[in-house]
């Protein structure tokens, strides 16, 4: 589930600005390798289904890096107001 909060916050902000893709990639194979692993060494099927979740975030990280490639914008934070 590491790569939820990154897929959530590139939705948001609708743009992968500042986002490693080089680390998202590293990632994705090790979540391939790891559920190769699962799989071929037939462990219970939950540790195949997590597997497999993992991968299945990790694509739609690199996914977003194509979907919002035409946005740019670096998103910051608004000040906050010190009434």
């Amino acid at each position: 589930m590491l790569g939820v909060p990154q897929f959530l916050r590139n939705s948001t902000n609708k743009s992968t600005v500042g986002m490693s893709i080089a680390m998202v990639l590293m990632w994705t194979v090790g979540d391939v390798f790891k559920t190769c692993y699962f799989v071929l060494r037939d462990t219970p099927v939950q540790f195949q289904v997590c597997g497999a979740v993992q991968v299945t975030i990790d694509i739609a990280i690199l996914a977003q890096v194509y979907l919002y490639k035409t946005n740019n914008n670096v998103h910051t934070r608004a000040p906050t107001r010190s009434d």
